[in-house]
C-alpha cells in the first residue's frame, strides 16, 4: 500500500484499524524480509 499505492502510513494505519507506529513496523520487518531473500538468491545464483 505504502509502495504500490502512495498511501501515507496514517492512511494505511487507518484502512488496517491499526495504529501508525504499527505499520511502520510491518514495514520494516517486510523490508528486512525482502533483503535478507534478495541476498540469499543473490549467492544461490551468483
Amino acid at each position: 500500500m505504502s509502495r504500490g499505492q502512495g498511501l501515507l502510513y496514517s492512511e494505511i494505519a487507518i484502512l488496517l484499524s491499526v495504529a501508525k507506529g504499527s505499520v511502520q513496523k510491518m514495514i520494516e520487518r517486510a523490508e528486512i524480509k525482502l533483503a535478507k531473500q534478495k541476498e540469499t538468491k543473490t549467492i544461490l545464483c551468483g
